[in-house]
């Protein structure tokens, strides 16, 4: 039977259908998934109580209210839209980067005081990548440099290690033309014309 209801599906998953059998294996795979689900929130909570671990929640920070369920939509839109616009241009890999983001939501009492901060952080993570993509250049280069270096050594090494080859001949004799074909060709021409 081919109904809409019979072909409704999300992600893959079947939301209706007539196929007892179908239904209990698109169930299964759902709580597959929820579990799933659960322990990759379970990963990132465990990775943030990591990363908190020292770090005190002033009373008033934006952290504290929104732990309380003071903080309001309006500011945490304002907060969201902010770091979209001011966006890292780069994932911040740096832990300890990752621990003063952290610590920004866990100390900044105002909207306006959290903007400043991020900005700062922003500037640093900035300095942080440009010293990390010139320390890679460097050892790029440096790399680059030993590499030439060992291309230079094995050539000179060949050119070193080169022997032309030096063969003797046992006949002593120099080669002598008879020039006995040419006369041949010079007769039968002469013959023809004549």
């Amino acid at each position: 039977m081919n109904t809409i209801g019979s072909k409704l599906n999300i992600f893959g998953i079947s939301i209706v259908s007539n196929n007892r059998e179908l239904n209990d294996k698109n169930i299964a795979q759902s709580k597959n998934n929820v579990a799933n689900l659960n322990q990759l929130l379970k990963s990132y909570e465990d990775y943030y109580d990591e990363l908190a671990k020292g770090i005190p929640i002033l009373k008033g920070s934006i952290q504290d209210q929104i732990l309380k369920g003071k903080f309001s939509q309006e500011d945490f839109k304002e907060i969201e839209d902010f770091k979209d616009k001011n966006r890292a241009s780069e994932y911040w890999l740096d832990e300890d980067l990752q621990k003063e983001y952290v610590k920004i939501y866990h100390t900044s009492m105002s909207v306006e005081e959290f903007k400043q901060k991020w900005l700062d952080l922003q500037a640093k993570h900035e300095a942080r990548s440009g010293e990390i993509a010139e320390q890679s250049r460097k050892d790029i280069q440096q790399e680059m440099q030993a590499i030439q270096k060992q291309y230079n050594q094995q050539k000179d090494q060949e050119v070193i290690n080169f022997k032309p080859i030096q063969a003797e001949s046992k006949n002593k004799e120099t080669y002598k033309d008879d020039n006995i074909r040419n006369e041949l060709i010079k007769k039968l021409l002469e013959n023809k014309f004549d």
